[in-house]
This record gives C-alpha cells, structure tokens and sequence, in this order.
C-alpha cells in the first residue's frame, strides 16, 4: 500500500514537474535531512549539519551505484562480476551504521540510515513498475530519454 502510493506519487510529480526521478529522490532526502536538523533542536550545530550533507551526498553515491547495478544487471555481457555484492554490502554497512549512530545519538545519520535502508525496496517497486508499464528500462545519457 505504501510502495503504491509512492510510486503514484513519483508519477504524479514527474508528470507536474517535468525533473527527472533522480531529481525528486534526491529533494525528497535532502527535504527529510533538513527536518530533522531543524526539529532536533540542531539547527545552530555545524556538526549536525555536517552530517546531514554527508548523507545527502552518500545519498547520491548510492542512487548512482544503484543505477550503475541495475544497468550491469540487463546487460547480455556482463563485465563487472560482482556488480551483486554492492547491495549486500550496502545493506551490511547501513546496518552497521544504525548501532553506531543509535549509540551516539546522530539524528540526521539516523535518517540517512533509514533512507538508504528503504531505498533498494523503493528501486525494486519502481523498477517492477517501469518494466510492468512497457517502458525501456535502460539508463541514458543526459541528452537522451529519461533514466528510471
């Protein structure tokens, strides 16, 4: 039910907005960052802040990486051969992040966590969506289509 109303709602925004879903992820995690420093109580804290742009960068690290592995995936040659370990360490290091930033109390790390935890469900619904709708999953460059 949720993943539904996610993924109507990138529609929707896409349709209105005419970015590209790079784009809304990428304003949704920096919108949820900058609510949390501001309702933390951590708005004068330069740490906080810190933290909260390195989220939102490791944030687009992994949109790229997530994208990149998807890309080898359709491949019929595949030349990195452990393009599938990415997720697991992904999942493994945001694990290992959660009980570090839980012990030290770091509230925009703690989004950040969140974020990258629920984002490989986010993909996979939106992925299942592209390919149920018959559209080319291919990422493109710049100057062509848009990229899923």
């Amino acid at each position: 039910m949720i993943g539904r109303l996610c993924i109507e709602t990138m529609v929707r925004l896409k349709r209105l907005t005419g970015l590209r879903t790079w784009h809304i992820e990428s304003l949704f995690v920096a919108a949820a960052l900058i609510l949390v420093v501001v309702l933390t109580g951590r708005r004068d804290s330069l740490v906080e802040w810190l933290g909260a742009v390195a989220v939102y960068l490791t944030f687009g690290h992994a949109s790229v990486s997530f994208r990149l592995s998807e890309a080898e995936e359709r491949r019929s040659t595949r030349e990195v051969q452990c393009y599938r370990k990415a997720r697991c360490y992904f999942l493994g290091k945001e694990a290992c992040w959660f009980l570090y930033f839980t012990v030290l109390g770091l509230w925009s790390a703690l989004v950040g966590v969140f974020v990258f935890l629920v984002y490989p469900l986010w993909r996979y619904a939106w992925i299942n969506r592209v390919h149920s709708a018959h559209q080319p999953p291919a990422e493109t460059h710049s100057d062509q289509r848009e990229p899923v």
